[in-house]
């Protein structure tokens, strides 16, 4: 198990070196003129980029200026975000105060808490959109979708559009203008606790429909039992089925890590509560130091690995447990274990109000199992005690030399 996790670990390492230039610099520049032709990932105080970039950018800094020719898609992260050039892919904006006066070649998705489509900006495919102030005064080609303000107190923010949009307009805020001389072709649907009154030199293709706040909250149906049956079944095949091969590869680990549960649950359960925790937030830091992207979504993947494999090893412990299976066993003994504690614990998994309890409990069990069997394998489980001596009278004591009996002469 040891050399498998090795062996991920510069599988990770060596996803981000040839294809993928990753720069962390205090200032990052890319003059006019001047072209960038692998994929790269920047993590720099300011960024400025006016040349050509053939393949993909990842941009994370406090200034970000992009002005140059982007041929594949752009994602940038920062305080302050000024794009004005040319990019033929998506375009995925996340900033404080965010500008758009370039063209973008398909889609835009941008969320800022000041964000402005400027009147030379074009977006030739959809625009979603959110922030507390939002302005779009270029052409979209597509549908535009807008969400101002905070969603748990209503959307309160305010929003302005004008200029072309040629499909439909979906827009959430409190404070909703529509300038004179847009031209929507599509439908304008709003929300908002206002009502939207159009200017007559406004052009709208289609019909202006307001709907509720209460129209746009989802309250998922509630499940039958046949569905819940079908569900917890289908759950129960795809643990089943991760479980055969996972044990037949690594059925050491297994077999330690069902011992270790065994043998000491509450300190499993100690170390799967930390881990549970600890894990996401080392996979957080990693990912944003930029040079440890391909590491940290590897963290994160073994994360997930680690949890959903925990509910095998605490099925196989339960199992045994309750069916008296111990040791060494059969295919089939093992396969019965196995699938009599997956199907007690999705029956408690799925108990109203207690449900996720059982679940939290499964994942910290198996998952402080297998860390500990990771970090400290064969030591950390006991043991067999020595064997007890035999309650027998003492040996008689040597004979003096020459003797060859007791009270005998020579």
């Amino acid at each position: 198990m040891r050399r498998f996790l090795i062996a991920l670990l510069l599988l990770g390492t060596a996803a981000g070196s040839p294809a993928v230039q990753i720069k962390n610099v205090a200032h990052y520049t890319l003059p006019e003129g001047r072209t960038a032709d692998e994929e790269a990932w920047v993590a720099a105080d300011t960024i400025d980029v006016k040349g050509t970039f053939k393949d993909q950018l990842l941009a994370l800094a406090n200034t970000i200026n992009l002005s140059g020719d982007f041929r594949d898609d752009v994602w940038a992260v920062g305080s302050t975000i000024d794009f004005k050039g040319t990019g033929a892919g998506h375009v995925r904006f996340v900033a404080k105060q965010l500008n758009v006066a370039g063209t973008v070649g398909k889609s835009l998705v941008a969320v800022a808490s000041s964000l402005t489509i400027a009147s030379n900006a074009v977006i030739n495919g959809d625009a979603m959109l959110a922030g507390e102030s939002v302005t779009s005064s270029g052409h979209i080609a597509g549908n535009l979708r807008i969400l101002s303000g905070n969603p748990a107190v209503g959307f309160d923010g305010n929003v302005t559009i004008a200029g072309r949009i040629d499909g439909n307009v979906r827009l959430v805020a409190d404070d909703i203008v529509v300038m004179p001389g847009t031209v929507i072709k599509g439908n304008l649907v709003y929300t908002s606790s206002k009502d939207l009154f159009l200017d007559q030199k406004v052009v709208l293709g289609g019909q202006l429909i307001r709907k509720h706040a209460g129209a746009v909250v989802w309250t998922p149906p509630t499940p039958t039992t046949k569905q819940m049956v079908i569900v917890q079944a289908f759950l129960y095949f795809c643990a089943i089925m991760t479980a055969i091969p996972f044990m037949g590869v690594f059925s050491g680990f297994t077999g330690r890590s069902v011992r270790a549960l065994r043998e000491a649950p509450w300190k499993c359960g100690i170390t799967g509560f930390i881990a549970f925790c600890l894990m996401p937030m080392v996979g957080f830091f990693v990912l944003l130091t930029i040079v440890g992207i391909p590491l940290g979504v590897l963290l994160f993947g073994f994360y997930a690995a680690l949890v959903y494999l925990s509910k095998i090893i605490v099925a196989l412990t339960v199992g045994g447990v309750i069916l008296r299976r111990r040791g060494h066993q059969p295919f089939g003994r093992v396969f019965t274990a196995l699938s009599f504690g997956l199907v007690l614990l999705y029956f408690l998994s799925s108990l109203p109000l207690v449900g996720m309890f059982f679940w939290l409990l499964t994942v910290m069990l198996g998952l402080g199992a297998m860390v500990l069997v990771i970090l400290f394998g064969r030591s950390f489980i006991a043991t067999e005690p020595p064997p007890v001596p035999a309650t027998t009278s003492p040996a008689p004591p040597p004979l003096p030399p020459g003797g060859s009996g007791t009270g005998g002469t020579p």
